[in-house]
This record gives structure tokens, sequence and C-alpha cells, in this order.
């Protein structure tokens, strides 16, 4: 609930570190513009693509990292098999 006690101890005890983060993303923003118009400038039709991905696979690199670090890696390799 955005109108909750426990949100706005946290809006308030948090308010320096949410700055900075909107500082960041306002900076980011303004850097991809920047670039997206000197791509658009240099031929490139579209200039660049974003893609935010929305869901991972289960054989992602984290689960290879995991698997790695575990001294059995049996199931994972099992899996990588399987998917081809």
């Amino acid at each position: 609930d955005p109108a909750s006690a426990a949100v706005a101890a946290f809006r308030q005890e948090a308010a320096e570190q949410v700055q900075f983060h909107a500082w960041l993303q306002f900076l980011c923003a303004e850097q991809l513009a920047n670039v997206q118009e000197q791509a658009l400038e240099a031929g490139m039709r579209i200039g660049l693509l974003n893609d935010l991905a929305v869901g991972v696979n289960e054989l992602n690199v984290q689960q290879c990292k995991d698997a790695m670090a575990n001294k059995d890696k049996s199931d994972y390799v099992r899996r990588v098999n399987e998917a081809g």
C-alpha cells in the first residue's frame, strides 16, 4: 500500500539513495538519447534497439555459474544435454 506507514518510513529513510538512483537513470537516458542521435546521423536506419529481458532461460549464465560452483554438476549437464 503506497499510503502505508511502512512506505512512508522507507521513503524517508531511503530518500538519498532513491534520489541517487533517479539521477543515474537520468544520466543513462541522456546518454542513450545522445548515442541514438549519433547512430541515426551516422546512417543507421533505426539507430539503437533496446532489448530488455523479461524472463530467463532455465539454462542461463547464473545457472551455469551455480553448477560450476557445485561439486556435482551432473544435473546441469543433464539439462543442457536434454535441451540440445
